[in-house]
C-alpha cells in the first residue's frame, strides 16, 4: 500500500502552509486535522488554509496564504510589489479569483472577481502565485493613478517581463469582459506604437558598462531582428551586421523572472530561428553581468570571434 506523505513535508514546501484539502490528502485524517488543530500544532489561518505549529510568520506567508486560501492569485498592488515595482506595498494584501457562483473568499485579503480569469492569467514567482505582469498593468491602470500605471509599464518592459506585443495580447482577451482599465492601457500601448523601446533596465545599463569600461565596442539596445514578412523578435543587445550579414547578439537573461515567464521549449526555439539566420547568439545571466565582469566578457569575445570565423569562411 502507497505511504501518503506527510503533511509537514507538503507544508515545508509552501512556506509552512497547506489547505485543508492537501491535509486530508496526506497522513492526516478529517478528525486529524481537528485535532493538530485543537492542539496548536497546526493553526488556521483563513478558511481553507492552515499552518504548522513552528513556521515563521511574515509578510510573503501571509501572501501566500491568501491566495491559497481563495484559490486565487496575488493581485493589484500587491502583485505590483510582489513583481518589485517601488513605491507598492505588499500588505493591504490584495487577491484576484474568477467570478463564478462557487468563487472562494477569505478574510485574508480584499479579494478582486474577475470574470474573465483563466490559468493562462497567473504565474508561480518565489513559491507565490501571481498575476502575470500584463495584466497587473491593466489592473493599476485601473486602480492607481495613471501616472504610476504608466511608470509601472515602463519599468516591467525594462525588465523585459512584458513587452508591447504581450500586453496587446492579453489586452485584446479581456477588452470585452468589462474589466475596468483597458481604455488606459491601450492609449498607454498606443501612445508608445509597435517599435517602442522601453527605458534601460539596471541590467543593461551595467552590461554596457563593463563593455564600455573594457574599451570592446558598444552594441545596440534592445533590437528588432527580421523584417515584416518574417520577425524573429527583439534581443537585448546587437553588433550591427557585417557586410556578409552575420551579426553577434547578446541575452541577458534575469534569474529572478526568467524560469517564471519564458516557456523554455519556445525559448530554445526563438533561439534556434536567430542562429538558423545567420546570427550568433550569446547569452549571459544577471549574476554574471553584476558579479562576474570576466565571463561576461568572454562571452562577448566568443560570439564576435564567431561572427569573425563565419564571415572568413563565407569570403
Amino acid at each position: 500500500m502507497h505511504r501518503r506523505s506527510c503533511h509537514r513535508d507538503v507544508a515545508a514546501d509552501q512556506r509552512g502552509l497547506l489547505t485543508v484539502r492537501q491535509a486530508a490528502a496526506t497522513d492526516l485524517t478529517t478528525e486529524g486535522v481537528r485535532h493538530e488543530v485543537a492542539t496548536g500544532r497546526l493553526e488556521r489561518l483563513g478558511l481553507r488554509v492552515l499552518r504548522v505549529e513552528g513556521s515563521a510568520p511574515d509578510s510573503e506567508q501571509r501572501a501566500l496564504a491568501a491566495a491559497l486560501d481563495c484559490g486565487g492569485l496575488l493581485s493589484h498592488v500587491s502583485a505590483a510589489a510582489w513583481w518589485g515595482l517601488p513605491g507598492f506595498l505588499l500588505e493591504p494584501l490584495e487577491v484576484c479569483t474568477a467570478r463564478t457562483p462557487r468563487a472562494s473568499a477569505t478574510p485574508l485579503a480584499r479579494v478582486h472577481r474577475i470574470r474573465s480569469l483563466t490559468e493562462t492569467h497567473g504565474v508561480v514567482l518565489r513559491g507565490v502565485p501571481v498575476v502575470r505582469p500584463e495584466l497587473l498593468v491593466l489592473q493599476l491602470c485601473a486602480s492607481v493613478h495613471p501616472d504610476r500605471a504608466e511608470r509601472s509599464l515602463d519599468r516591467l518592459g525594462s525588465e523585459r517581463v512584458l513587452s508591447g506585443p504581450s500586453t496587446r495580447r492579453r489586452l485584446d482577451e479581456v477588452a470585452a469582459s468589462g474589466v475596468r482599465g483597458v481604455r488606459t492601457l491601450r492609449q498607454l500601448l498606443d501612445d508608445r506604437g509597435p517599435s517602442y523601446v522601453p527605458p534601460a533596465s539596471g541590467l543593461e545599463a551595467r552590461f554596457a558598462q563593463i563593455l564600455r569600461e573594457a574599451g570592446l565596442a558598444p552594441m545596440e539596445r534592445q533590437v528588432d531582428l527580421g523584417d515584416a514578412a518574417r520577425w524573429c523578435g527583439r534581443v537585448d543587445f546587437a553588433d550591427p551586421p557585417t557586410p556578409v550579414g552575420h551579426r553577434a547578439l547578446i541575452e541577458i537573461q534575469s534569474e529572478r523572472y526568467h524560469t517564471a515567464l519564458v516557456d523554455l521549449r519556445s525559448d530554445h526555439e526563438r533561439l534556434h530561428r536567430l542562429r538558423a539566420g545567420g546570427f550568433v547568439v550569446g547569452t549571459v545571466d544577471d549574476f554574471q553581468v553584476w558579479h562576474a565582469r570576466a565571463e561576461v566578457l568572454a562571452e562577448v569575445r566568443r560570439v564576435r570571434s564567431e561572427v569573425r570565423r563565419l564571415d572568413r569562411h563565407r569570403l
